[in-house]
């Protein structure tokens, strides 16, 4: 989740990382699974939270005028 919302909150203000961010997400995540400490619904899961969440925190801040 945490993974998710951070690369999404990056790629909002450094539009060339994108790809990079996000290739980062998706390792963490399927590490998750490889190593048998998450199954794919959890990760899938944790990864729509994470990117609402990243969605709320830039919603937030740009109503507060911070961005």
């Amino acid at each position: 989740m945490t993974a998710f919302s951070i690369a999404l909150v990056l790629s909002y203000f450094y539009h060339g990382m994108e790809v990079l961010v996000f290739f980062f997400a998706g390792s963490i995540a399927i590490s998750r699974i490889v190593l048998g400490m998450h199954f794919l619904s959890d990760v899938l899961a944790g990864a729509i939270l994470g990117v609402g969440l990243g969605c709320c925190a830039l919603t937030a801040f740009a109503a507060m005028g911070v961005i």
